[in-house]
Formats: C-alpha cells, sequence, structure tokens
C-alpha cells in the first residue's frame, strides 16, 4: 500500500513538472528566419533632411517647399485637382513588413532611450511586437550583415545639400524582398546628433520617423499629413502617431482590439 501511495507521489510530480516544462517553451515565429543574399535583395534608403536644406529635385512627383514658385509641375499636379491623401505610404508596392522578432544593436548608451521610447509607440495600435530587444552592441551602417543597427555616424551628403552646410540628419537603410524585410540600419548624422555643431534636432521625433521607414512605411509629402510622423520633412517634435501612421502600421500589421 506504501508502495501504490508513493509511486502515486511519484507521478503526480512528473506530471507536474511536466506542466511546468510544456509552459516554459517558448512557441516558434510565424516565420523562419533565412538571410538571402544581398544579391536577391532590394535596398531602399531614406534620408531625412534638416529643414530648409532640402534638395529640390523638380520633376520627381515631389512639391518640396523651395519648388512651390520653380517647378509647377510637382506643385499642382499638371492643372489638375490633387488627389485625396491617405496620409500613409509603404516601402513598395508588396508591402514587405518585419515578419519575425529580430533585435535592433545600438552603439551608444544615449540611443537606447529614443529607439525604446519609438518601438513602443510604433507596436502600441497593433496585434503583436514588431521590434525585437535593444541590445548594445557596434555595428556599421549600411552594410548587409544580418544585424539592425542603430548608431551614430557621419553621412557623405557632398553635392547633396543646396548649400556649403550640412543637410542631411538621419538615413535609413533598408533590404526587403517580396512580402519580407530581412534588415534595416539606422544612423543619425554627427553633424546633429548629439549636440553635433549645427542647430539639436529632437532625437526622439527623429528616432520615431526612422523606426517608421523601419516597420515598412514609406515618406508622405502631402501638406495635409504634416501632422503625422512619417510626414517628409521635420517639423516639430512629435511624439504620438497621426491618423495616417496608424492606419498605415495596422494595415501592415494588424489592429490592436
Amino acid at each position: 500500500m506504501k508502495k501504490l501511495l508513493i509511486f502515486g507521489i511519484i507521478a503526480v510530480l512528473l506530471a507536474s513538472i511536466g506542466v511546468v516544462m510544456a509552459k516554459s517553451v517558448v512557441a516558434p515565429p510565424k516565420f523562419v528566419s533565412y538571410q538571402p543574399p544581398e544579391s536577391q535583395l532590394t535596398k531602399t534608403v531614406f534620408i531625412r533632411y534638416a529643414p530648409g536644406r532640402e534638395p529640390a529635385t523638380c520633376g520627381n512627383g515631389v512639391c518640396e517647399p523651395r519648388e512651390k514658385k520653380t517647378c509647377p509641375s510637382d506643385c499642382t499636379n499638371n492643372g489638375e485637382e490633387p488627389p485625396e491623401t491617405t496620409c500613409f505610404g509603404f516601402l513598395v508596392g508588396s508591402k514587405p513588413r518585419l515578419n519575425w522578432l529580430e533585435d535592433y544593436y545600438y552603439s551608444d548608451s544615449s540611443l537606447l532611450g529614443p529607439s525604446s521610447l519609438a518601438v513602443s509607440i510604433w507596436e502600441y495600435p497593433v496585434l503583436d511586437d514588431i521590434f525585437g530587444d535593444g541590445i548594445q552592441g557596434t555595428y556599421s551602417w549600411g552594410s548587409y550583415d544580418y544585424v539592425n543597427s542603430i548608431s551614430f555616424g557621419d553621412y557623405d551628403d557632398t553635392g547633396m545639400c543646396p548649400t556649403a552646410d550640412p543637410c542631411v540628419i538621419a538615413v535609413t537603410a533598408i533590404w526587403s524582398r517580396g512580402k519580407n524585410i530581412y534588415e534595416y540600419d539606422i544612423m543619425f548624422d554627427t553633424d546633429f546628433f548629439p549636440g553635433g555643431k549645427e542647430v539639436a534636432y529632437d532625437l526622439e521625433t527623429v528616432t520615431l520617423h526612422e523606426f517608421g521607414h523601419a516597420a515598412g512605411l514609406d515618406d508622405i509629402y502631402d501638406e495635409t499629413c504634416s501632422n503625422n510622423v512619417m510626414y517628409g520633412y521635420y517639423t516639430i517634435p512629435k511624439t504620438t502617431l497621426g491618423s495616417g501612421d496608424i492606419t498605415g502600421i495596422t494595415t501592415l500589421y494588424g489592429e490592436s482590439p
């Protein structure tokens, strides 16, 4: 009788351990992370300019601030009524997105706070997490090395600026194919950050915008969308998403109930 009781206790303990172990197993990701060779990917670079220093490019369909009088083809929609804007856009037509959680690596401790804030703001309206965790580590910008890097650096804007002054405050490079984004690198230019020689801009605002690119969102240039984070020009500090930002990010990742 005692042996049966002992065996019964052991069986209950083993069953309990099995339940605990089963609960501790992490569910596999929805997609298996596979890094194809760079030759099979499309690299897209987004450049964030300092206000008033954006290079004017007449004929690209974007009404840039300095073109309102000099480039009517961009700024008057060829005489037609302007199309209704949605205040959001995607990286390319196939709408690539981050389909598995990948950590990002920040090179300087001062980048952790703005990055964490940006991640939490973009993830708030969606169903599941978009980004992984922030880990300190230094990796190069613009190099396809399977690592999402967040760093400071000096972007070579020679010949890009309308004056001799530096004009690029941040750049984001994204490697994608089909529905998947495989890597993103974000760099903040040291002419402006942290506390560079130029007038300081709000790092949290710029970081939020660049993480929007990393998630798969495009720049928007319609002035009626200027209250949105993904508006292509820096205007004022922004730490909340506009209606277009929310529609864009929930279209990609699903809306939180």
